[in-house]
């Protein structure tokens, strides 16, 4: 018999889907957490079709960003297969154990404005593309969030020009992103297809 899950997320361990998980644990109504113990399944990186959980929502957060800004070493293909290829198949596999699934993927303004590394920005533009333009079923949903860099996300701190770049960048947090993952998961909004572009704030840092 197939255990049917509320939510399953890939990249549960990373800094956004943290925040998320944070927040649902901390709302005393949230049916993902009763009696201390958790009712989500975490998808993890190796993961295929065989034994893909069935779920009722589905979070995609696992990414990629090679740091540095010398991209003669890069990995073109660990950033297509992270950030898009990967995504797009286990959106699939998602859409195959249950056609009325609602899923969010994690995209990036990267995307949509440009990133120091191509690769990464190729990657996500293509996920973003996806998402807009790719087969659902009837009753299935899918929707992308694109934010701008995240100011306090293991990725961002991470980078070769931390913390220099909050101080002239757009950011939003990794509890701003999650905020909106809830909400597309769970409101009645009618999206699908849509990315959501979280355009932040310039942080004030002397």
């Amino acid at each position: 018999m197939t255990t049917r899950w509320p939510l399953a997320i890939s990249g549960a361990s990373g800094s956004v889907a943290q925040a998320f998980i944070d927040q649902c644990a901390g709302a005393a109504s949230d049916h993902l957490f009763k009696n201390g113990r958790q009712y989500f399944r975490h998808i993890g990186r190796g993961q295929g079709r065989d034994g893909f959980p069935w779920a009722e929502r589905y979070l995609f957060a696992q990414g990629y960003l090679e740091q540095g800004s010398d991209l003669s070493v890069g990995n073109p293909l660990e950033h297509f297969r992270a950030n898009c290829s990967d995504v797009i198949k286990r959106c699939g596999y998602a859409f195959s154990m249950n056609p009325k699934a609602r899923i969010v993927v994690i995209g990036s303004m990267s995307g949509i404005n440009g990133s120091f590394n191509p690769y990464y920005a190729a990657a996500k533009a293509g996920l973003h593309h996806y998402v807009k333009t790719g087969w659902k079923p009837p009753g299935g949903v899918l929707n992308c969030i694109a934010p701008t860099i995240i100011s306090d996300s293991e990725m961002t701190k991470a980078r070769y020009d931390y913390p220099d770049v909050l101080k002239t960048r757009q950011t939003v947090t990794c509890d701003t992103v999650a905020r909106m993952i809830h909400f597309l998961l769970y409101a009645d909004h009618g999206l699908n297809g849509t990315t959501i572009e979280l355009a932040g704030a310039r942080l004030n840092i002397d």
